[in-house]
């Protein structure tokens, strides 16, 4: 399978060029449940609310097929996009997440600068922040969360099989190829809830190398980027340390759990191979206490 080709298809069928802007928020959530409560967060988002006023901006859902169209309907400030299955591409959801998530530069040609954000995260920002990061995006060329648990991808393969994320053998068959290509355990693991991309830039390899790895191996794309940033020796700009509400329920009467992931990085510093983290030093009460000052400091509330 050529992936240029595949990613061509689905432009031109969706007929993808017709969205022109400066600024865009994508996300892609796959499932009736999914796309509702996407719908709810961001409706209830002060940030995208703000953004969504802005007329050189837009902001995309990507869903699926099951989505009733009365649901569309009365979508007002997104721009809705449901996706049939993509042919040469597995069907499951989780599969085709990861094909729009990563093809955003290429499918959406007529965006400069995009900001892919998983649907299942709350932004509670300030508006303001989201115009800064945008810009740390344009200067950057491409951003992605630093993950807050896992410095390494084998700290990653031990962290999948521990939660039975993947079949074993399939993990265990990606984990032996990237050992035989020598690809060093110290390439760092990113979160990849949130990537800044400025489209049409050399970082754009990373997409096509993401998507290659996800439909040879499996739909680990933390595991993907950490190859494909080896191999195409490029680095990103990592995003650390901000606020957001995140849950992963289909219950919305269920109590919302609050933790903590990157998104606005107000000391934010390069890939390096051995980052300092000293907050995952501290125990529980000093670490609530540095947060706590940084939230203040930086106007994180």
């Amino acid at each position: 399978m050529v992936i240029e080709s595949l990613i061509n298809d689905i432009r031109e069928r969706y007929s993808l060029d017709k969205y022109k802007a400066e600024r865009a928020i994508i996300t892609a959530p796959f499932g009736a449940d999914y796309f509702h409560e996407c719908i709810t967060r961001w409706d209830s988002s002060r940030a995208i609310v703000e953004f969504a006023k802005n007329k050189k901006a837009l902001l995309i859902i990507v869903t699926s097929k099951d989505v009733p169209i009365e649901a569309i309907n009365g979508v007002k400030d997104y721009i809705v996009i449901q996706a049939d299955e993509v042919p040469g591409w597995r069907s499951e959801y989780t599969y085709l997440n990861r094909l729009f998530k990563w093809a955003i530069p290429f499918l959406f040609k007529y965006i400069n600068v995009s900001l892919y954000i998983d649907s299942d995260l709350h932004i509670t920002n300030h508006p303001n922040k989201i115009i800064r990061l945008f810009d740390t995006i344009k200067n950057h060329k491409f951003c992605v969360t630093e993950h807050p648990l896992r410095s390494g991808w084998l700290e990653e393969i031990d962290a999948i099989v521990d939660h039975h994320y993947l079949c074993y053998d399939t993990l265990m068959r990606q984990k032996e190829y990237y050992i035989s290509c020598k690809m060093p355990a110290e390439c760092p693991v990113y979160q990849n809830n949130i990537i800044g991309r400025v489209h049409g830039t050399l970082y754009d390899q990373i997409s096509l190398e993401v998507l290659k790895q996800v439909n040879d191996h499996s739909e680990r794309d933390q595991l993907a980027l950490c190859y494909a940033l080896w191999r195409l020796s490029l680095r990103p700009f990592a995003l650390r340390l901000g606020e957001m509400l995140y849950t992963r329920s289909a219950d919305s009467s269920r109590k919302v759990n609050m933790n903590r992931c990157a998104f606005i990085d107000p000391y934010s510093w390069r890939f390096s191979t051995y980052p300092i983290r000293p907050e995952l030093f501290l125990n529980a009460e000093t670490r609530s206490m540095f947060f706590a000052y940084v939230r203040f400091k930086y106007g994180m509330w």
